[in-house]
């Protein structure tokens, strides 16, 4: 099977550091696009971006892939629109799975990125457009998801349930048998020992990151 040529839409720190991630994979990212209104720039890393609306003219989607660098903003439903608009268009969403993760999942969906040291054990389901940053270990028969961002150092026990776009902070942990309901927002070296409800924020006792959370207004 031949590689097609990625595009990826987002041209701030965070399509750099994909970039760097697909580079190493010794696949070709052939451009950046955004959506027309945000473009301030003819380059990006050297190379040529473009506006989204004009992408099937120059890319089409039977030639190239398009890989979302887009962050947690909105509580991951950024993700979910651009997602949306893409598959429109008819392209598919690329992953990066780091060479050092070990996926031993029963199914990993389309347009996961899974970065170093990631372990996820066996008979896991993973869902579509999921962000999985360094040394998370997703335990054995949980369910992720769609559009979820685990950050760093985060630990599921066996048989936990992770609904959508979730933001999962630093070194989280959560306890076997759990259901955690959709757009749950967990601060850091957070312990989650119940299950949550939809819309939930869980943060440490004592931290000053609920005030933070309602002055940015993360589920508007």
């Amino acid at each position: 099977m031949i590689n097609k040529g990625i595009v990826i839409f987002g041209t701030g720190d965070f399509g750099r550091l994909m970039k760097f991630y697909i580079d190493q994979e010794g696949r070709e990212v052939v451009a950046f696009c955004a959506h027309r209104q945000f473009i301030d720039t003819d380059t990006f890393c050297e190379l040529p971006v473009i506006a989204f609306e004009e992408i099937c003219d120059k890319y089409p989607s039977d030639k190239y892939e398009i890989l979302l660098a887009i962050g947690y903003t909105k509580m991951n439903d950024i993700r979910k629109l651009i997602w949306h608009e893409c598959k429109e268009k008819g392209y598919k969403i690329a992953s990066i799975i780091h060479p050092s993760a070990t996926i031993l999942a029963e199914n990993v969906g389309e347009g996961n990125i899974i970065l170093e040291n990631v372990v996820i054990q066996p008979f896991v389901k993973i869902g579509f457009g999921n962000l999985i940053w360094p040394s998370v270990t997703i335990g054995h028969d949980c369910n992720i998801g769609n559009f979820n961002t685990f950050t760093g150092n985060v630990s599921f026990s066996g048989f936990v349930n992770v609904g959508n776009n979730c933001f999962i902070g630093n070194s989280c942990v959560f306890r076997d048998h759990i259901n955690i309901g959709d757009y749950t927002f967990t601060g850091i070296n957070t312990s989650i020992i119940k299950d949550t409800k939809p819309y939930s924020v869980i943060v440490p006792p004592k931290s000053q990151l609920l005030k933070k959370i309602k002055s940015i207004d993360m589920f508007d």
